[in-house]
């Protein structure tokens, strides 16, 4: 693709922005020139044709490069791409606005090379988040390939089958004059790519990451389910390494990814019930009826059902309509507590409907007071689920509790008491019918005399 023709289809796309379907999307490149920066045509063609994306292409060093609003609060773009950056000093872009910008809710995709500068913002912002990329000309090396710089990442390396699917172990990528990261121990980082037992990272005098202690790619999701994902080389968007090996098919699930089109988890439905069960006159259960909260407030020991209705995001169309499939999991729990769990349950899957989860019917504790009935699932790469409802539990009242001729465990001290009064009465009337009969005569004046 020649010069002119590259930048005449961006400016092409530019003047349909009015009625453009897709995200907006700032590029942030380090190049001295425009020509330079079509070494990266055939990824920015995929983002504007394929993906429908608005592309502004940005040099690092430009001074009207802005994507928060006055108000700080706001981005003026969905998302941001940002090459390699080996200038240093930069001072229209810190790492306090990429930090912004990303709890503001904008998502990134940020690539690097070894021979990214040591003290720029980029790096900055990266080191916040718990990712150290490794410091200029530290280059990753492969000893058991003759020490070359030159990389084949394949089978076990990739770590999360959310973010790039290898279950099959039958992808491989190509990685040249990459970078390599330290990470910290924090649970929001995800582990993409990870170094082989002979690879590490130096500069020939210092050793940055050795072995598996390194990694070629990470990602970062915040509580917002916001997202950063960092890949060590930018020899994956190159018009020369995009078509090698599956390397376009990698750039491609990572970019969907940070950008919040895949490994979505979309929960359409969190609710719970009571379950009352109706008996027919032999007592056996005859009925199941569902009955609401808002018609009838639980109460202590009261069955109740909780059910979870959820899909995974699978991908987003060029129309922006989004894609879904069923979520299959096998660890997904429901919490009822108040300040501590009372109780903690699996979820299983409907065998009728693939969206939907439920724990069956259990007793709500003996405990009256206020619960959290709550369903908070967290795993690497999928976006956070935290569903929460507080219901009050109430007392029994004294009309509800079951009378003593009802509890069968009762019946031997109700016949103890009726055998003891039964046993009274008797004794009286016996007492009475046979006790003998002694006459009293009065005794008369003159007989006391004498």
């Amino acid at each position: 693709m020649s010069h002119t023709l590259f930048f005449s289809k961006i400016l092409f796309l530019f003047s349909f922005l009015a009625i453009a379907l897709g995200k907006s999307v700032l590029f942030l490149h380090d190049e001295l020139n425009e020509g330079e920066i079509e070494k990266y045509a055939s990824f920015i063609d995929y983002l504007s044709d394929s993906k429908n994306y608005e592309i502004t292409l940005k040099s690092v060093k430009d001074e009207s490069v802005k994507f928060l609003n006055e108000d700080l609060s706001t981005n003026k773009v969905d998302e941001i791409i940002i090459a390699p950056v080996g200038s240093t000093k930069l001072n229209n872009l810190n790492e306090k606005q990429l930090m912004q910008f990303y709890e503001n809710g904008g998502n990134l995709l940020i690539l690097s090379s070894s021979s990214q500068s040591n003290n720029n913002p980029v790096r900055k912002f990266l080191n916040n988040l718990g990712i150290y990329p490794s410091p200029k000309n530290y280059v990753t090396e492969d000893f058991e390939e003759l020490n070359t710089s030159d990389l084949i990442i394949s089978d076990s390396l990739f770590l999360n089958d959310y973010i790039f699917d290898n279950k099959n172990k039958d992808h491989s990528i190509s990685l040249k004059s990459a970078s390599s990261a330290l990470i910290d121990t924090s649970e929001m980082i995800f582990p993409i790519v990870r170094q082989s037992d002979y690879m590490k990272n130096s500069n020939k005098e210092n050793v940055w990451a050795l072995s598996k202690q390194g990694y070629l790619a990470a990602a970062f999701q915040n509580l917002n389910n916001n997202r950063v994902a960092w890949v060590g080389s930018d020899f994956l968007i190159t018009n020369d390494g995009i078509n090698e090996k599956d390397n376009f098919e990698f750039i491609k699930e990572i970019t969907m990814w940070a950008f919040q089109e895949k490994s979505m988890l979309h929960v359409s439905g969190f609710n719970h019930y009571q379950i009352v069960e109706e008996q027919n006159e032999n007592g056996f259960l005859e009925n199941e009826v569902i009955v609401k909260y808002e018609e009838e407030a639980y109460k202590v020991k009261d069955l109740v059902n909780v059910d979870l209705f959820i899909q995974n995001l699978k991908n987003i169309d060029r129309s922006g309509k989004a894609v879904y499939e069923p979520f299959f999991a096998d660890d997904i729990q429901f919490e009822l507590k108040m300040i501590d769990p009372y109780y903690r349950l699996d979820l299983s899957l409907d065998k009728e409907d693939s969206t939907h989860y439920k724990t069956g019917k259990f007793a709500l504790p003996d405990q009256h007071g206020v619960f959290t009935f709550s369903i908070k699932y967290q795993r690497k790469g999928l976006s956070y689920i935290d569903v929460k409802d507080i219901k009050a539990i109430r007392n029994l009242a004294h009309t509800e509790f079951p009378r003593s001729f009802e509890i069968t465990n009762s019946w031997v001290y109700i016949s103890t008491i009726f055998s003891v009064i039964s046993l009274w009465v008797i004794f009286v009337i016996l007492f009475i019918i046979t006790s003998r009969r002694i006459s009293n005569n009065p005794v008369n004046s003159d007989k006391k005399k004498n």
